[in-house]
């Protein structure tokens, strides 16, 4: 049965897909809520399925699949690019995507999906393939030290950000400084820390770091919503509060 073939060789699929295969087909149609009601297929959310039919009887759908077929212009970003690109410390059970579209947030299983409207500013963005051959949009590694830095509230805080960009071995760091300036005073103190702590390992100039510096002002900002003010965790050269002493938080980026 064609509708079966089809299930059986599609994992994650919307019902354009379905309806390109079996176009103006009353019947087919009617097969795949059957399919639904006795569990050869489930449904994500409207319009978006997942088969379970022969080689994905078992299987768990790589939750970025699923995020790219719900948003087929979707970019990954915050703890889902640090993923993507190998460097992540936790795990996490929520997809992040930037996109256009108008989409509200949804759960699958244990797995969450949060889209996210892309900044006026844009993003900066790069291929990358999954282990399942599909080919996905994520953020660069400077977009993404860049985007968790400015809020590692979104990127499962400012430990796990730190422990993160700790694997990056090659940067940028002219186009972090680029990036960055479309962000408050609070990312720019943030980020020029992290770039004056990371300065020998990922080779910054120091012009890069004083230009940072230099959009400091005079403010009082904190690292991350775990951070609060307390004389050991302070900064000065930075206006940073920081969630632990300055020693422990150095740690987490340069050990």
């Amino acid at each position: 049965m064609a509708i079966r073939e089809f299930l059986e060789n599609h994992e994650v699929f919307t019902t354009a897909d379905f309806e390109q295969q079996f176009p103006q087909s009353p019947t087919d149609r009617n097969l795949l809520s059957r399919a639904v009601k006795n569990g050869n297929v489930q449904r994500v959310r409207r319009g978006l399925y997942v088969s379970k039919c022969g080689p994905y009887m078992k299987s768990t759908p790589d939750p970025v699949i699923i995020a790219h077929a719900a948003a087929e212009d979707s970019v990954f970003c915050y703890s889902t690019a640090l993923r993507l690109h190998g460097i992540a410390h936790n795990v996490f059970f929520t997809t992040q995507f930037y996109t256009h579209m108008s989409l509200s947030a949804f759960t699958f299983g244990r797995q969450g999906f949060e889209p996210i409207a892309f900044p006026m500013r844009g993003v900066r963005s790069r291929l990358r393939n999954t282990e399942q051959g599909i080919t996905v949009h994520v953020t660069t590694i400077e977009q993404t030290l860049v985007d968790c830095v400015a809020k590692p509230w979104c990127a499962g805080g400012g430990e796990n950000v730190m422990r993160s960009l700790s694997a990056i071995r090659r940067l940028d760091s002219s186009q972090v400084y680029d990036l960055s300036t479309g962000y408050p005073n609070s990312a720019a103190a943030r980020i020029g820390y992290i770039l004056e702590l990371g300065s020998n390992m990922w080779s910054v100039p120091d012009d890069i770091i004083e230009r940072l510096h230099s959009r400091v002002g005079k403010g009082t900002y904190r690292f991350d919503r775990a951070s609060g003010p307390s004389a050991h965790h302070w900064v000065g050269r930075w206006r940073l509060y920081l969630p632990a002493p300055q020693q422990e938080v150095a740690s987490w980026l340069t050990t």
